[in-house]
């Protein structure tokens, strides 16, 4: 039973139920009994932006509320003059004829903070409804309006949740004020958090409003390359507050019950990325800007497309900024071309159109440590989609030498070439000297910067993928989780690190024999990478995982499906001579050499003749299989290998030496009877073309270039094949192989 302790509770409460009633009754649809009209309910009424201005000069005008908070307008204005009706604002004016004109349907919700200035949010709201074109038809719910003051401290959570859910439902747009930019106050409220999951459930309109002034910080914040990405990671919708805890559990409940954090917090960050784009565009087509006005403001939207991965969207906005840029020293100039050479790097324009503009910015005379940093780390960045990682290592040593004297170690630009560092050793495969750079980078960037940016989500990736490499999977797949739940809420799920998050909590998955989850996992992946296509090496993990998780299972037609699909993909993608595409080859080779595989399925020639086809088109340097460690010592893999049959296949393949001191029981214990070796795919076909001759003359031709191939890469002698004497021997049958 609700005890009601004064009339007008009563009355506002059977209003909200009211509301409630027409809303539910809405959704009956066709089952409504006959004859019986179900109408939508009216919208919550609001005042007109107009009324504001009135407000202003009823409280003294703007000198008077100057530094005045929205709660000390509130209680020092709104709370006396409603005082002789006891009403809302918005109810009190219509008790008056000559303020009844500001009051109709409400069509914006005004979310905001209540320590806002209250002449900002004013300006707020008038520069976003004239750029809308609606400053005279904007009619707005404004809480500190419509909520009855004089009541308020008596009101319970139910209350307060009804009222904003059915008034916000009924009205449909909702306008959040954003101060300051780059850590919004509202955000940390968790009644306006509240405010954007019932824009979430009910699927309202949702948009930023900023004052003039808050925008020129805005512009002067984004230039720096960084900042967006700052400001994604001090949102979090889970860490807002109230002034009541009770309150605070109430709302969390809801949003947990009827969608997640995940949710509301994708929706602020994808508003506000979308409203940045909008606002900047519509400054560079107005008139009033100067050539390096723009010039900043495509700088800017070059920064923000760079979060997005939109790298023809980063040129075209670059470019803009260098035509506009006449000073080759200039600050922005050089950010635009260092965004212009690194994006044609990513998209996978030739090296020719991008390594000359590095080269051409680290030639200056005169450049400031700062910016030869950033040079040095952009370049870094551009090669890394090269895998130049030797180069990408010298490069970043000088760097970090550099910044660590000038800026000292807690600083972005040493952080960002120590993490550059550990790729380059991750690249190289010199996997524990990887692994000391990342551990300094995310004990560095979680203090710099906290848990949820990115780059200290991509810091902590790393170092998963190196614990997976290590054979630490169980580790390696709760890292890849926590970053799964944050990029989800700061890039969204399309995002093209968010959906290689789950390809590598499917790995460890498979590799902890968990078949059906990674299954799960694989299919949500696959059905994101659908709707946002991935760079190539991306896709080709998928298609990787996929077949590993099928090959795990004894799914060989799957396996053989999954592992022609990434060599097709690789070859119709990725430049002549990636090793990434020898890699698919070489797994292919693998596989069709597996005799599990071979027990139960015919020979595959059309697949062999692939094999085949590759390496007789490309000559591999060495013996060594690119893109492939021992497990054990963690090198490159060169000349045979070993892989336990028993284990997940291709996870734990070891060098000929750590196979002979049996380093393999570190991560298995199976009898040696149950390994495969494999020797490199050069050799193991030469060797086959020797031995299906059939002829002398023919054997003896092919000898030479396999005789030379051993030399070259020094296969040990008891691995070589031998050549037979051709002198007739009764007691065996003939054949130039022994």
């Amino acid at each position: 039973m609700i005890r009601v302790v004064d009339w007008r509770i009563a009355a506002e409460l059977i209003r909200i139920l009211r509301f409630e009633w027409h809303r539910h009754a809405t959704n009956f649809g066709p089952s409504a009994s006959a004859g019986f009209m179900v109408t939508s309910p009216p919208r919550p009424l609001g005042v007109s932006l107009r009324y504001f201005h009135h407000l202003i000069d009823t409280c003294g005008g703007r000198n008077n509320l100057h530094g005045r908070t929205t709660a000390q307008v509130c209680f020092d204005h709104i709370v006396p003059l409603t005082k002789s009706t006891e009403l809302s604002l918005v109810d009190h004016l219509t008790t008056d004829v000559s303020t009844r004109h500001f009051v109709s349907e409400a069509n914006w919700y005004v979310s905001h903070a209540w320590s806002y200035l209250f002449l900002e949010t004013v300006d707020s709201l008038e520069t976003f409804f004239a750029d809308q074109g609606m400053t005279d038809e904007a009619v707005i719910w404004f809480c500190v309006f419509n909520n009855n003051q004089h009541l308020a401290h008596s009101y319970p959570f139910e209350y307060w949740s009804t009222t904003f859910k059915s008034q916000l439902a009924a009205i449909g747009n909702v306008v959040m004020i954003m101060h300051p930019w780059n850590d919004p106050i509202v955000l940390r409220r968790s009644w306006c958090v509240f405010e954007v999951y019932v824009a979430v459930t009910m699927q309202a309109r949702f948009e930023m409003a900023m004052a003039p002034g808050q925008l020129d910080l805005l512009i002067q914040d984004m230039l720096r390359p960084t900042a967006l990405k700052d400001m994604l990671g001090t949102i979090k919708s889970e860490a807002s507050e109230t002034t009541v805890a009770s309150d605070r559990d109430g709302i969390f409940e809801l949003i947990r019950t009827e969608t997640s954090f995940r949710a509301v917090d994708r929706l602020v960050f994808s508003t506000i990325t979308d409203w940045m784009k909008r606002a900047l565009m519509a400054q560079i087509a107005s008139s009033r800007l100067s050539p390096m006005e723009k010039a900043h403001r495509y700088v800017c939207l070059a920064n923000i497309y760079a979060t997005e991965w939109a790298w023809a969207d980063v040129i075209t906005a670059a470019t803009d900024a260098c035509t506009l840029l006449a000073s080759p020293t200039d600050g922005n100039r050089i950010s635009a071309k260092l965004h212009v050479g690194v994006a044609r790097a990513k998209r996978g324009d030739p090296e020719t159109t991008w390594r000359p503009l590095f080269q051409e910015l680290l030639a200056m005379d005169g450049l400031d440590p700062m910016t030869v940093c950033s040079v040095r780390n952009a370049f870094a960045d551009a090669l890394h989609s090269l895998k130049r990682d030797a180069e990408i290592r010298d490069l970043c040593r000088k760097t970090y030498d550099l910044a660590q004297v000038h800026f000292g170690p807690a600083h972005q630009v040493t952080i960002s070439a120590m993490s550059k560092l550990g790729g380059a050793s991750y690249g190289l495969g010199d996997f524990d000297d990887a692994a000391v750079w990342f551990r300094q980078c995310v004990d560095a960037r979680l203090a710099l910067l906290g848990p949820d940016h990115a780059d200290t989500l991509n810091s902590r990736g790393f170092l998963a993928t190196i614990y997976n490499v290590q054979g630490k999977f169980r580790a390696s797949r709760a890292i890849f989780s926590e970053n799964l739940a944050a990029l989800e809420r700061t890039h969204g799920a399309l995002h093209a690190h968010t959906i290689i998050a789950l390809g590598n909590m499917a790995h460890d998955d498979v590799a902890l024999g968990r078949w059906k989850r990674a299954q799960a996992t694989l299919l949500v992946a696959a059905s994101r990478s659908q709707r946002q296509p991935l760079p190539p090496a991306y896709a080709f993990f998928l298609l990787y995982v996929s077949a590993l998780l099928y090959w795990s299972s004894g799914s060989y037609v799957r396996t053989k499906y999954y592992l022609e699909a990434a060599l097709a993909l690789c070859q119709e993608a990725l430049p002549a001579g990636d090793p990434l595409t020898t890699n698919a080859v070489t797994l292919l080779y693998r596989f069709l050499l597996d005799p599990t595989f071979g027990a139960y399925n015919p020979r595959d020639e059309k697949a062999w003749t692939r094999v085949v086809a590759f390496f007789n088109d490309n000559e591999l340097a060495s013996e060594a299989w690119p893109e492939e460690v021992c497990r054990a010592c963690c090198r490159q893999l060169t000349g045979r290998i070993y892989e336990c049959a028993a284990c997940v296949p291709d996870l734990f393949r070891y060098c000929s030496n750590c196979f002979a001191y049996a380093k393999f029981l570190a991560f298995c214990d199976h009898d040696t009877d149950v390994f495969l070796s494999h020797v490199p795919p050069r050799r193991y076909l030469m060797e086959q073309d020797m031995l299906q001759s059939t002829s002398v003359a023919a054997a003896t031709m092919l000898w030479p270039a396999y005789a030379a191939y051993c030399a070259k890469n020094s296969v040990p002698d008891d691995e070589q094949a031998r050549f037979a004497s051709f002198e007739p021997i009764d007691t065996r049958p003939w054949h130039p192989m022994l």
